[in-house]
């Protein structure tokens, strides 16, 4: 969930298929019904989720990125104080952190199920930063903590052949 676009060369899709794995990938920039806010989709989703080995979720950083605001970039949406919102974000920026938190509690809600279903689950985002924002760092995110199956790991993408250092 939150798997991204279709990469032109390769990707988690090909090296799932590659290893034998059927994938099913759901993201709005595959295809426009692929709007986990939507609650039919999700209903959907969480009902099928017994079909599948690995819950892997992606969500949207954007809005949670501790380096918004760095290097001439754009300004923070949120910060440690306020996980769901700075004062002062216009409209558009309100709606887009409204939108970000909705795909946070969706990552809350399919870990969730999936634990109860025996599954492996994954939610992949930047890493957090001192009093910085984080996804992890939103109140629903402490409920994970308490599944039997969590745990908490950090890594950078450039071992896995990213080309950056991104640690997640």
């Amino acid at each position: 969930v939150f798997s991204g676009p279709v990469h032109e060369y390769g990707g988690f899709d090909i090296l799932c298929e590659f290893l034998g794995m059927r994938i099913r990938a759901i993201d709005l920039e595959r295809d426009p019904a692929h709007d986990v806010v939507n609650q039919h989709l999700f209903d959907t989703i969480l009902t099928e989720l017994n079909q599948y080995d690995v819950v892997l979720m992606a969500p949207p950083c954007s809005t949670f990125s501790a380096v918004r605001g760095l290097a001439g970039g754009p300004r923070p949406l949120r910060d440690e104080d306020h996980m769901y919102g700075v004062p002062g974000l216009s409209a558009q920026e309100q709606e887009i952190v409204k939108q970000g938190t909705m795909c946070a509690w969706r990552c809350v809600q399919l870990s969730t199920r999936a634990s109860e279903c025996g599954k492996l689950w994954l939610i992949e985002n930047p890493a957090q930063r001192p009093g910085g924002p984080s996804l992890f760092k939103l109140p629903e995110m402490t409920t994970l903590k308490l599944l039997p199956d969590f745990a908490n790991a950090r890594t950078g993408q450039c071992i896995m052949g990213c080309i950056c250092k991104k640690t997640t």
